[in-house]
């Protein structure tokens, strides 16, 4: 779908903001599609888009692509005895 879209990074834009902190994007690409986008690329344009690669099932001319957006970096959790670390 994303390669029959004029902005595909647009798109996944969009994805990352209704995507919930710590949620996964899941892309599925598979021949004969002629706007098959290749892994590299699609991988490219979503962490440009601000996901982090997970991993790819399949293979390349039929494969599913996971992607997370990552949580928000809250800092270093406080130790639970209370020193300051």
């Amino acid at each position: 779908m994303l390669g029959e879209l004029p902005s595909p990074g647009l798109a996944l834009r969009s994805f990352h903001r209704i995507v919930r902190a710590g949620g996964t994007l899941a892309v599925h690409e598979h021949l004969p599609d002629p706007d098959i986008i290749p892994l590299a690329r699609l991988r490219a344009m979503a962490e440009k888009a601000g996901f982090v690669f997970v991993r790819r099932l399949g293979r390349r001319w039929n494969y599913t692509a996971l992607f997370e957006k990552p949580a928000p970096d809250r800092g270093q959790p406080r130790p639970r005895d209370g020193s300051a670390g």
